[in-house]
């Protein structure tokens, strides 16, 4: 049975709770000097920052683990109320939703990604393009306004970044139009290119889906990501962004 990075992290998490514990019991006993409890907590996170390194889980469960501890640390020590608390775990979890389960977190393309699709079409092109995990929602807005001619979608799973992507085309009046969900729901045979910035975990999965519903000569871009044991048509760099942008041209 394979655990899900979620439950690893936490199993972590508990095991370095348990073992600054430990090392403050001893501590307390041998040394001549009580250290302060931001020692530990600092030992705590760094125990469980190098532990989801060392089994390699995602860059962001390590920064969560080394971060966390101390995070409770402050928000008690600045006694903070219940219901900011509340709000800020609302505002987390309608940002990152189910990242716990899709391994994908929110993180901008940026306009080094955008440049690279853009080079990628014609003007004379009438294509149909589909971002998978649209965030914030401005590259695709970016993109429309560099090709007009072509029909844009962004698909996002999370509520509060679908809902500020919404805002921002119809206050651009851009023709992109935002659906809120899982694009693992979405037919991708209407779309001629399909651009992703998503997570390593994601792109075998992704790319299956791709090769059964896309079209021949049809696109796959994957920012930064390759798909694990699959050569790319062609790997691209922009001068803006150091990432590599990944093509796989459907056969």
């Amino acid at each position: 049975m394979r655990l899900s990075p979620a439950l690893i992290a936490l199993l972590i998490g508990c095991f370095s709770v348990a073992l600054s514990l430990l090392l403050e019991q001893i501590c307390s006993k041998y040394l001549p000097t009580t250290l302060p409890e931001l020692f530990f907590l600092i030992i705590q996170g760094l125990v469980a920052a190098l532990l989801a390194r060392a089994i390699k889980l995602a860059i962001w469960w390590q920064w969560i683990l080394l971060i966390f501890p101390l995070a409770i640390w402050l928000a008690l020590k600045l006694d903070l109320t219940p219901s900011f608390l509340f709000g800020g775990f609302l505002v987390f979890v309608l940002m990152y939703w189910s990242v716990f389960l899709t391994q994908v977190p929110y993180y901008p393309s940026g306009q080094g990604a955008c440049d690279i699709v853009a080079e990628l079409i014609n003007d004379d092109q009438h294509l149909k393009i589909l971002e998978i995990g649209s965030g914030l929602g401005g590259f695709s807005i970016q993109l429309a306004k560099i090709h007009p001619k072509c029909t844009y979608m962004g698909v996002e799973i999370a509520p509060l970044p679908f809902f500020i992507s919404l805002i921002r085309s119809k206050w651009q009046d851009s023709t992109v139009s935002f659906k809120l969900g899982n694009y693992e729901k979405i037919n991708f045979a209407d779309f001629d290119l399909v651009f992703a910035y998503l997570s390593p975990a994601a792109m075998p999965k992704l790319f299956e889906q791709c090769k059964a519903q896309m079209k021949p000569g049809s696109i796959l871009v994957s920012h930064e990501f390759d798909v694990p044991g699959v050569k790319p048509s062609d790997a691209l760099q922009s001068d803006l962004d150091s990432k590599v942008t990944y093509l796989y041209r459907i056969a």
